[in-house]
């Protein structure tokens, strides 16, 4: 749930958990791991990709932006690893 309320979108959630997934498919040897790695680092470029352009235009406020910027981070490397905590377990 936090990957798709961090991000505001299903597709960036969706994506880093099929992605998390594939990662753990592929660790165990049941898997291909072909193409870009949707991480819980890109995740959280693409689900700031907004909020970045505004910085960009007006400046970032510290203590407000930057604490964003982590949290967003967080929430994200979060769910990844849940993701393949849960797919490892399962593969047990």
């Amino acid at each position: 749930y936090s990957a798709f309320a961090e991000s505001k979108s299903f597709f960036i959630g969706a994506a880093l958990i099929q992605d998390a997934m594939k990662k753990e498919e592929a660790a165990s040897g049941g898997g291909d791991r072909a193409g870009m790695a949707r991480d819980g680092k890109w995740a959280a470029g693409a689900a700031r990709i907004e909020e970045e352009f505004n910085i960009e235009c007006w400046g970032l406020v510290e203590g407000g932006h930057d604490y964003d910027r982590l949290n967003c981070s967080i929430q994200m490397h979060a769910a990844s690893f849940l993701v393949q905590a849960v797919a490892h377990s399962e593969a047990l």
